[in-house]
């Protein structure tokens, strides 16, 4: 697999990105139920694999696809000669501005449906209809590329990289018995108060 990491600037969440996370939350959670319908999975969260997250992204970039549709046939059938409407220029042109930025670019700003640990902060950030926008900075971000499945380039580190709790640094619990006493020879200074 070829990852590529870039974290130069943390990612501003605008209402439209905050949207786009809760629905490929709620997309993974929906595609975990299609494949575990009696939920026996001893897992309650259910990372995704790549193909699984590429297959949400077509998905996502289809959503309107319906309605596009429905208002396309609507306008010949009832208004031969009038334009477009408004509505069906504006979601004909998010599907074309999303199919060619995943076709030139890579799809970016999605969450990594591929841990876990990322997916339970996800579900930690948003209620029944919002992202908490504040909490989607803990969160991993991944871009993906059509054209490479297996690319997948961090646009977001996350507190599940960053803020790791088994760092190797020692804890209050860490048993000090083993200590080969090394550190000894540390002589304390005398301060005059």
């Amino acid at each position: 697999m070829h990852s590529t990491r870039r974290f130069p600037n943390p990612v501003s969440f605008s209402i439209s990105t905050a949207s786009r996370l809760t629905w490929f939350i709620e997309a993974n959670k929906q595609e975990a139920r299609t494949k575990d319908p009696l939920g026996q999975s001893p897992n309650p969260i259910h990372s995704a694999d790549l193909s699984t997250v590429h297959n949400l992204i077509n998905s996502f970039i289809a959503r309107n696809l319906s309605l596009i549709n429905e208002e396309t046939s609507k306008q010949t059938k009832h208004f031969l000669n009038r334009p477009k409407s408004t509505s069906l220029e504006n979601l004909d042109l998010l599907r074309r501005s999303e199919l060619i930025e995943y076709s030139t670019n890579g799809f970016s700003v999605i969450p990594d449906l591929r841990t876990v640990q990322n997916l339970k902060l996800l579900d930690q950030s948003k209620d029944e209809q919002q992202c908490y926008r504040s909490f989607l900075a803990r969160v991993k971000l991944i871009r993906l590329f059509k054209d490479e499945p297996t690319r997948v380039m961090e646009e977001q580190q996350g507190a599940t990289d960053s803020f790791r709790l088994d760092s190797g640094l020692p804890t209050p619990d860490d048993d000090d018995d083993d200590d080969d006493d090394e550190d000894e020879d540390v002589q304390l200074i005398e301060v005059d108060e």
